[in-house]
């Protein structure tokens, strides 16, 4: 009989040290899944920063223009003569499409003034996370 219960506090041991292993590779596993999804998350998170600030800099290049293009609109210059040069500003971000149709559309209108502009930058808003 002891060496029955020998042979059983054997293989108990076995059965134990085997199932600590398993879970050890498993927990070893999931961090790595873990560091993989912290991974992507930092990388998406540092884009969108990335992004935010080009288009924190393209919108602060609006509200300097706009002194600028109140003055020339002062001296006879049309707005659609100043606007040209900023149809590509926002190019390939969402809403660029539409900053571009509605200068083009609305700067060469008689009277058009730095509210066109401005306008035009409400389609360029959007979330950006």
């Amino acid at each position: 009989f002891k060496e029955k219960l020998r042979w059983n506090f054997g293989e108990i041991c076995e059965e134990i040290k085997k199932r600590v292993f398993e879970e050890i590779e498993r927990k070893k596993e999931l961090e790595e899944e873990n560091k993989e999804i912290y991974d992507r998350f930092k990388i998406e998170l540092e884009e969108k920063d990335r992004k935010y600030e080009e288009i924190k800099e393209k919108f602060e290049v609006i509200t300097q223009l706009i002194p600028y293009i109140t003055d020339e609109l002062k001296k006879g210059v049309r707005l659609n003569s100043i606007a040209r040069h900023i149809l590509g500003l926002f190019h390939g971000e969402p809403g660029a499409r539409s900053w571009r149709r509605y200068l083009s559309e609305n700067a060469c209108k008689t009277g058009a003034d730095e509210s066109v502009v401005l306008k035009a930058l409400t389609f360029t808003i959007h979330d950006v996370y």
